[in-house]
């Protein structure tokens, strides 16, 4: 018969051989059992990002909020230009109304007379209809003017237009800093 301490033995040396397999499969069994915050809070950005419609007066505003914050900045007023509007790219459909079967003297393709474009379309859910987008095309800004207080420092404009620069993918000679009048 076996005794206590010989089936102890046993698995003790069964344990140091499987040591750290089975230290990888807790870790994994721990890692599924407890939930990360983060990807719950990055999922309702996400969300929270995509249904944004874009507004140049509030990036102004947000421009404004943390210029002022840099050291010796003061009171702060942004005024950005666009490049280009926003441009929504939305999911469709060809539809040939009729096609030829003749084909083009050049390349012996067949010659569309005319495609309808017909939007793709899925339900909201609450009986309405929604097209689908593709992609969000963001405005590219042209330039920035920042009028602030504490502009007659060197420091501050040089400050002021990095971060505008980093901020907006502008380059340094589209931002212009000048000092508020009192």
């Amino acid at each position: 018969m076996f005794s206590q301490k010989d089936s102890f033995e046993k698995l003790l040396k069964l344990f140091n051989k499987y040591k750290y397999l089975l230290l990888v499969i807790a870790a994994g069994i721990l890692l599924l059992i407890i939930p990360t915050s983060s990807e719950k809070t990055d999922a309702s950005q996400t969300v929270a990002i995509s249904s944004e419609d874009f507004s140049v007066t509030a990036e102004e505003k947000r421009l404004e909020s943390l210029i002022s914050s840099i050291h010796g900045a003061g009171r702060v007023k942004v005024m950005l230009t666009l490049k280009s509007g926003m441009e929504i790219l939305y999911a469709d459909e060809e539809q040939s109304s009729s096609r030829k079967t003749e084909t083009d003297g050049q390349t012996g393709a067949d010659v569309d007379e005319s495609v309808n474009r017909k939007p793709v379309v899925i339900s909201d859910g609450q009986g309405g209809q929604q097209a689908v987008i593709i992609k969000r095309v963001y405005p590219r800004y042209q330039g920035a003017l920042i009028v602030c207080d504490g502009a007659g420092s060197a420091a501050v404009r040089l400050s002021v237009t990095q971060a505008v620069s980093s901020l907006l993918d502008l380059g340094t000679d589209t931002i212009t800093v000048a000092k508020m009048k009192n």
